[in-house]
């Protein structure tokens, strides 16, 4: 079964390398990356072109037209929505594929847990 990552990027070049140390780490990797970006003044893009990342750039437009021009990039029936700063657990991709194979499912979401300077006490 086929998935992809859609990426939503604006100004995370400080972020997108760990979040590709993720998605490198994948125990089943995902069969494409697509980054949108929304208008990033920093090196976003650059740096997600280099850790092998498909990249469109849109003019600033907001998450939610940022997440659904990715959505209509993808070549895969499955994918998996994250921000530029986001974290996968190097198993996501294995551990949720199978549900996502269940035709009685219509979407599939896990736990997290904040981390940086996000965390929430």
């Amino acid at each position: 079964m086929s998935s992809s990552i859609v990426i939503r990027a604006l100004n995370e070049a400080e972020h997108l390398p760990r979040l590709f140390d993720g998605l490198m780490s994948q125990t089943t990797p995902p069969d494409e990356i697509v980054l949108v970006d929304s208008g990033s003044t920093d090196d976003s893009v650059r740096i997600a072109e280099g850790l092998g990342a498909e990249c469109h750039a849109l003019p600033h437009s907001g998450a939610l037209s940022t997440f659904r021009a990715g959505v209509d990039l993808v070549r895969t029936p499955f994918y998996v929505l994250l921000n530029g700063d986001d974290i996968l657990d190097s198993t996501y991709v294995e551990r949720t594929r199978p549900r996502m194979s269940d035709s009685a499912v219509g979407f599939v979401y896990t736990g997290f847990r904040w981390f940086g300077a996000a965390e929430r006490t």
